[in-house]
Formats: C-alpha cells, sequence, structure tokens
C-alpha cells in the first residue's frame, strides 16, 4: 500500500472521511496474490496429461491478520477443509495449507484472512526458512495488499512500472549469505 494509506479496523458501514480517495473493506479479490493465477504446478500438469479431473491442489500461504490467535485461525482453515501442512519456521499468523482454488477464494472471503500467496519451494518441501515479519515504516508494519486506487503507477494503458530497490542494510540476525539469498 502506499505510504499515504492506512489500513484501519472499523465496523460496518463506516464511511472514511473527505479527503479519504477509497474506503472499504477488503474483499476476497484484494486478498489474492496474482502469481497464484500464473502458478502451474508439475503435479496439475501430470493430472491433465492422466486425464484424471481430480481438482487441482495447491501449496500457499495463508496470511491472518496478526490479531488473530493460531487456533482460531487454524479453526478457520477446518471450516473450509483445506489441509494445514505443518512448518515450524512459520509466524504465529501464518499457515502453509493445501487447497483447490474453489477452497481458497472461500478463504480469502474471511475478515480473518489478509492474504493468500503462493508457497515457496522450500517451505513445500520443509526446508529451513527465515521468514520475514513484513516491512516496518515508522507508522508500523506494511500489510502486503492489493489494494488498487486510480490509474497506477505509470498511468493508464501503460502496462507495469519497473521498480528498483536499494537495500541499505540487513539485520544482524540473520547471516549475510542468507540475507542475499533472499533477496
Amino acid at each position: 500500500m502506499p505510504d499515504q494509506a492506512v489500513l484501519v479496523t472499523a465496523p460496518d458501514g463506516f464511511v472514511a472521511p473527505k479527503p479519504a480517495l477509497w474506503s472499504g473493506a477488503l474483499t476476497g479479490s484484494g486478498k489474492w496474490s496474482p502469481e497464484l493465477d500464473q502458478m502451474q504446478t508439475p503435479e496439475a500438469a501430470e493430472l491433465i496429461k492422466e486425464g484424471d479431473d481430480t481438482p487441482e491442489r495447491r501449496a500457499v500461504l495463508v496470511e491472518f491478520y496478526p490479531d488473530v490467535r493460531p487456533e482460531q485461525a487454524r479453526q478457520i482453515a477446518g471450516q473450509e477443509t483445506v489441509r494445514v501442512l505443518e512448518h515450524a519456521d512459520l509466524l504465529d499468523h501464518h499457515l502453509l495449507v493445501e487447497a483447490t482454488e474453489a477452497q481458497l477464494r472461500r478463504l480469502t472471503e474471511w475478515d480473518e484472512v489478509a492474504y493468500v500467496a503462493p508457497a515457496s519451494m522450500a517451505l513445500r518441501s520443509s526446508q529451513r526458512v527465515h521468514v520475514c515479519g513484513g516491512a516496518v515504516t515508522a507508522s508500523g508494519a506494511v500489510g502486503q495488499y492489493i489494494g488498487k486506487v486510480g490509474e497506477g503507477w505509470d498511468g493508464a494503458g501503460r502496462n507495469a512500472a519497473r521498480l528498483r530497490y536499494l537495500i541499505s542494510g540487513v539485520t544482524p540476525k540473520v547471516p549475510l549469505a542468507d540475507g542475499r539469498a533472499e533477496i
């Protein structure tokens, strides 16, 4: 989200005061990583080749809002009948799950769910990972949301913007080589 945006919890029917450009509840599509639409697993390709019509299941990382307790997140996953894959390195408000697209789309409709994204190969294969709690600004943690306001960074019909990053330092808690590999 842009630096000028804020995410707040508010009662139903809340209307943001002017000069807010937009206010409203995040819908499921705003919590769905675009990378999920491009994801084609080797397992899914094999199913298609064999003519099996079993729904595609994929491993994803479900991020819940930080105030959602781990047992509450697991209860929601259970209600949507997704399979929770255990991984000791995840944060308390993250779950690694395996599910069909329909199950994942239903998960995004829960108010407690913040974002759904593809799981990395390291997560899927139970490798040890260094989990990033997310970007932090002077105003607090930055969420991973796709809310879109206006015509985008580069204007209407001009495709994607090119972004560049400068990383001026990494935490001393992670070995430098591991940090560079992740980046």
